[in-house]
C-alpha cells in the first residue's frame, strides 16, 4: 500500500469543552471522545505530515487520545513536521499529563521554533470569547516550555 504525504489534517481529540464560547459553531458540547480505533485506521495510511492540528472541543480535556495519537505515529514511523494545539487556557491547560504529552509531541516533531514569535505547538487563546480568569496563571506556569505561547488576540479585537 502507498502511504500518503498530507499537507495539513486537523483531528478532532474530543467534542468535551469547559467553556461556553460565542463564537463557537461546534454546537452544544457532547461527553464524546474520538475513539482510539479511528485514530488509528486514519493514520496507518500516512507517510508524512506537514501540518497536524489537534483540536476538541477542548484538546487538554483528552490527553489520553493524544498520548495515542503520538503512539501511532511513532508505530507507522509518521513523520510530521510540526504540531499544532490551540486550549482556553482552562485549568485542565496546566494538567501534568496534558503538559507532558505536549512536551513529547513537541520532542517528535521535525520542526521546533523556540525563539520564533510566529509559531508555538502550544497556543493559547487570550481572546475575548475565552473566560479569562486563570489566564495570566496558566501564560505563567506554560511559558516556561519552549513549546509554549499565546496568541495576543485579546489586543487587537
Amino acid at each position: 500500500m502507498n502511504k500518503l504525504y498530507e499537507k495539513s489534517i486537523a483531528i478532532g481529540s474530543t467534542r468535551r469543552w469547559n467553556m461556553k464560547c460565542t463564537h463557537c459553531l461546534r454546537g452544544e458540547a457532547r461527553n464524546l471522545d474520538i475513539d482510539h480505533k479511528d485514530l488509528r485506521n486514519l493514520l496507518k495510511h500516512f507517510k508524512s505530515i506537514q501540518h497536524l492540528c489537534i483540536t476538541g472541543g477542548e484538546p487538554s480535556l483528552n490527553p489520553k487520545a493524544i498520548k495515542y495519537i503520538l503512539k501511532q505515529l511513532k508505530h507507522f514511523d509518521i513523520h510530521v513536521h510540526r504540531f499544532c494545539i490551540v486550549t482556553n487556557g482552562s485549568q485542565t491547560s496546566l494538567s501534568k499529563e496534558f503538559i507532558d504529552i505536549c512536551a513529547e509531541l513537541y520532542e517528535y516533531q521535525e520542526e521546533r521554533y523556540e525563539s520564533n514569535d510566529n509559531f508555538h505547538m502550544l497556543e493559547m487563546s487570550d481572546d475575548r470569547f475565552h473566560d479569562n480568569k486563570l489566564h495570566n496563571q496558566v501564560i505563567k506556569e506554560l511559558s516556561v516550555y519552549p513549546f509554549f505561547g499565546f496568541r495576543g488576540q485579546a489586543d487587537n479585537i
